[in-house]
């Protein structure tokens, strides 16, 4: 068993740009009709350099709106999956984040 654990892990480890990329891509299509995937027209992304032009870089605070609106109990926000968890971190700053998290999270 842990033979075939390293070859999956050596396969996945040799070739990790495509999966990575694979694993963004079918993220960004089960999140297409959230309200983060329509502001940045998720359906429409079919490759890396389309999320890049798409997708701006972000940071906490763009999300911090978002997730407390989560927190209260909207979906559909960030992500379609439910969420079961929500971590809080705190950080180099003072103020707490709260890092929302679903079952395939944890």
């Amino acid at each position: 068993m842990a033979e075939s654990v390293l070859s999956r892990l050596s396969s996945i480890a040799s070739d990790a740009e495509r999966v990575q990329t694979e694993l963004l891509l079918s993220l960004i299509k089960r999140n297409s009709n959230t309200e983060y995937g329509r502001k940045y027209d998720f359906s429409g992304i079919e490759s890396l350099e389309d999320f890049r032009k798409r997708v701006p870089f972000s940071s906490w605070r763009d999300y911090d709106n978002a997730v407390s609106r989560m927190i209260k109990g909207e979906d559909n926000i960030l992500t379609s999956a439910r969420i079961v968890y929500y971590c809080i971190s705190t950080g180099l700053a003072d103020n707490p984040k709260y890092i929302p998290l679903t079952s395939a999270d944890l």
